[in-house]
């Protein structure tokens, strides 16, 4: 990944250059400049101020146009908008400079000594960046920065946003934290109950193993015979392995990771009944499972978990490298650290019906992540009917996967968080050699699940939601394959109110052939571009089509683009775009779509809704931002419906038209609700301008039902 999220970024989306507009993110000589106006500015903002000037090549006439007429500062605004945010910085580390150490206290890497006190400067409201530093009661503090307070119904708790009705570590209030043995519900700790696998939307690849007939059982039938001892012994001889622990749950406390084979497979079967408990709570810092193989994507042996619960497991890390405070863009936190619960290199990895629950990898680094699980060069992952709940780590909240195949099917990523910052990058001129030359950043990529590397060949993502996750930059899915273009494809599969510091709040993804049919992609912020998805075009090319989905009610709170940024070729088709917000104020636009660059003439856009998309800067194209911010177009494709017609403000300026010839007419859509079919749709009633204008269309809606062969419904719903 190779985009910089400086602490205090001036984000330049074009710049005049010998005739044309250009990306400073992605020209190779202006990504420099684009940096030092960066670190010019970081030391004149905070709290999304300005606080001093930086000289402007046109400062003159630019001062002449702000004076002379509110457009002209619109026309300012295009040209170069200044964001202030949390997505940046460090999430530890000397921000401020003071010393860790005072009167022979040692205070933790990520902490530094304020009053006596050890104290978290990169996240404590009291001491945000430097000591004695305090944040206004409706701020937060974030990467050492005073920033606005938190949206919607999240609360400001330790300087950050969390849901108290579900956060088990700020349950009703802040600072309220359940036990191992309960969970949040309502703003209360109650006692948690089996949590049962999520529905069957998709047929699965792998189904559960049989295991009538065990090499190894576990226990004599009283809880007490299941002890970590037993099951050690038991995996240390592999095969199938089964427990007669009694008729009730039973939790084994681990004491030390479990070495599996590499030579025999494994098969472990808690039959709905058994938790693995890696002792956090208890102040141990242990895996619950390894497999470490000395070769590459070519072992073929098999680990199979299944109706089993891992939880409370934290990778131990220990290799940590400080930030440097003289040049914080370079690479820091720790190396290891990786696989909370579980860490595989090599080898075949199903995960069948199981549980993971608060589990932690190491939460700063660049490279290292995985709350509940890593691979690392495997063959293949898959993950079947099975929850991933309030894991961290640095990246990939819940699974990360370098170099290893992912099929994900039928299952929940909720509540996990990718905790570091900076993101990961190459080319930070000046930086010692972390795991490669001139790396920066410190991770906070993919809330939930992210996959990275060139061997990796199948990324499938069917029936999967991803409800409530949080990442500190990009995505709460990521994926980036750097050598050529990958393939990721997501089926009926639905994104839930989460939330990216940087950009892409469901999904950033770079170089690739990205699918995605039957979904729902809803309530998802950002602070960067892109609240709900944010494809990029790197040196291979991306390309998209998405067809029967619902991207609705996303907000980019500080940016463009609430729905959709993506400037390429691709279709989109019978797809709902409706209540995205591109939140900001002015200079923040395109609320449904942002398309930059005459590339984005390949993109068509067929027999979709776009309704109640909105922004407050009355100047500039309101729903879609087509082409060039100077000279803005319209998208190819037919039997679309726009609405409304007039920007918000005084002014009632007419919307740009996100394609050539569109209806402009209020489709009257309901709420997003459960019309059938396993992810939410916006139904329209019946006299809808949207029923049967379509043509060409798929074969069946956003709920797996069928369409008519000719007028079907445009929008991703058939009613």
């Amino acid at each position: 990944m190779r985009r910089r999220t400086p602490i205090c970024p001036v984000r330049i989306l074009h710049l005049r250059r010998q005739g044309g507009w250009v990306d400073m993110d992605l020209h190779p000589r202006l990504r420099r400049q684009r940096l030092t106006l960066r670190q010019r500015r970081s030391r004149h903002c905070r709290s999304g101020v300005q606080r001093r000037p930086v000289r402007h090549p046109f400062r003159g006439l630019i001062s002449w146009l702000v004076m002379t007429t509110r457009q002209a500062l619109s026309i300012l605004m295009l040209l170069v908008f200044v964001g202030c945010d949390d997505s940046g910085g460090s999430d530890g580390g000397a921000v401020d400079g003071s010393s860790s150490i005072d009167a022979g206290v040692v205070c933790r890497p990520d902490e530094r000594m304020c009053g006596g006190e050890c104290v978290a400067v990169a996240s404590d409201p009291s001491h945000c960046g430097a000591c004695g530093n305090a944040c206004g009661a409706t701020e937060v503090c974030s990467s050492g920065s005073c920033v606005a307070g938190c949206e919607g119904t999240l609360s400001v708790c330790a300087g950050g946003c969390v849901d108290t009705a579900s956060d088990p570590r700020n349950c009703g209030t802040c600072g309220t934290t359940c036990s191992a043995s309960e969970s949040c519900r309502a703003s209360t700790c109650e006692p948690s109950v089996p949590i049962e696998p999520p529905s069957a939307t998709c047929a699965p690849p792998i189904m559960l193993e049989d295991t009538s007939s065990p090499d190894t059982v576990v226990g004599d039938g009283a809880a007490e015979s299941c002890t970590h001892a037993a099951l050690e012994a038991a995996v240390g001889t592999g095969g199938v392995i089964t427990f007669n622990c009694g008729s009730d749950p039973v939790t084994i406390d681990v004491t030390g990771a479990y070495e599996l084979r590499t030579d025999r497979d494994t098969v472990i079967d808690g039959g709905g009944l058994v938790t693995l408990d890696g002792g956090r709570d208890d102040g141990r810092e242990n895996r619950i499972f390894e497999f470490r193989s000395p070769d590459y994507r070519r072992t073929t042996t098999r680990v199979v978990l299944q109706r089993l619960t891992l939880e409370n497991a934290q990778a131990p890390a220990t290799d940590f490298t400080p930030q440097d405070t003289a040049n914080p863009e370079c690479a820091w936190g720790y190396k290891d650290g990786q696989g909370g619960a579980v860490r595989i290199r090599d080898g075949r990895l199903h995960v069948i019906d199981c549980v993971f629950l608060n589990n932690r990898a190491a939460p700063t680094g660049p490279d290292t992540g995985g709350g509940a699980i890593y691979a690392l060069g495997a063959l293949e992952v898959i993950v079947v009917g099975s929850t991933f709940r309030g894991n961290e780590g640095s990246n990939h909240g819940a699974i990360g996967l370098l170099q290893s195949d992912g099929r994900f099917f039928n299952s929940v990523f909720e509540d996990n968080r990718a905790t570091g910052t900076g993101q990961n990058f190459g080319g930070a001129s000046g930086c010692p050699e972390f795991n490669h030359a001139e790396q920066g950043g410190s991770g906070g990529n993919a809330g939930a699940l992210g996959v990275d590397g060139g061997d990796v060949e199948t990324v499938e993502l069917c029936g999967v939601t991803f409800r409530n996750n949080r990442a500190n930059e990009l995505g709460t899915f990521t994926r980036t394959p750097n050598t050529h273009r990958g393939v990721t494809t997501f089926d009926y599969c639905s994104f839930e109110n989460n939330h990216a510091g940087d950009g892409g709040g469901a999904m950033w993804m770079q170089d690739m052939e990205l699918t995605i049919d039957h979904s729902a992609i809803i309530g998802n912020t950002s602070d960067g571009l892109g609240a709900g998805v944010r494809l990029s075009q790197g040196p291979h090319g991306s390309r998209l089509r998405i067809e029967n989905t619902t991207i609705a009610r996303n907000v980019a709170t500080r940016s463009l683009g609430g729905g959709l940024v993506y400037s390429g070729e691709g279709l989109v088709r019978n797809c709902t775009f409706a209540e995205n917000e591109a939140a900001g104020g002015e200079g923040f636009f395109g609320a449904a779509i942002v398309a930059r660059g005459p590339e984005s003439s390949g993109l068509r856009v067929e027999n979709t809704v776009f309704w109640n998309n909105t922004d407050d800067h009355e100047w500039t194209p309101m729903t879609c931002m087509i082409g060039n911010p100077g000279a803005p177009t319209t998208l190819p494709g037919g039997h679309n419906v726009q609405w409304p017609r007039l920007r918000n403000g005084p002014a009632m300026n007419e919307d740009n038209p996100c394609t050539a010839g569109i209806l402009f007419d209020d489709a009257m859509l309901a709420a997003p609700a459960d019309n059938g079919g396993p992810t939410e749709t916006m139904m329209p009633p019946s006299g809808s301008v949207v029923i049967g204008i379509g043509a060409d269309c798929p074969d069946t809606d956003q709920r797996g039902m069928a369409r008519p062969t000719a007028g079907c419904t445009a929008g991703a719903v058939e009613p």
